[in-house]
C-alpha cells in the first residue's frame, strides 16, 4: 500500500498501473511509483490552477490542462 501525504484535487493511475499522478491543492503534480511507494517527480505545470491530468497509453507522457487555458 502507498500512503500519499497532503491534500489532493485529482488522482490518475497510469494505464499499465505502474505510476500514480496526484494533483495537489497547491497546484503541484506529483508522480509516485506504485511498486516502490516512492515519489518519482514533482512539478508545477500551470501558473493558475491545473484542472485535469491524463496519461498517454504507454505511460511515457502526462498531459495537464489548466484554468490558464494551456495544455501541457
Amino acid at each position: 500500500a502507498v500512503t500519499i501525504p497532503g491534500n489532493h484535487e485529482r488522482l490518475q493511475v497510469s494505464p499499465l498501473g505502474k505510476y500514480l499522478a496526484v494533483m495537489t491543492n497547491r497546484n503541484e503534480v506529483v508522480i509516485w511509483d506504485l511498486c516502490s511507494g516512492r515519489e518519482v517527480r514533482r512539478f508545477i505545470p500551470h501558473m493558475i490552477r491545473a484542472s485535469c491530468i491524463a496519461w498517454s497509453p504507454n505511460e511515457a507522457s502526462l498531459a495537464t490542462s489548466g484554468d490558464d487555458g494551456q495544455l501541457r
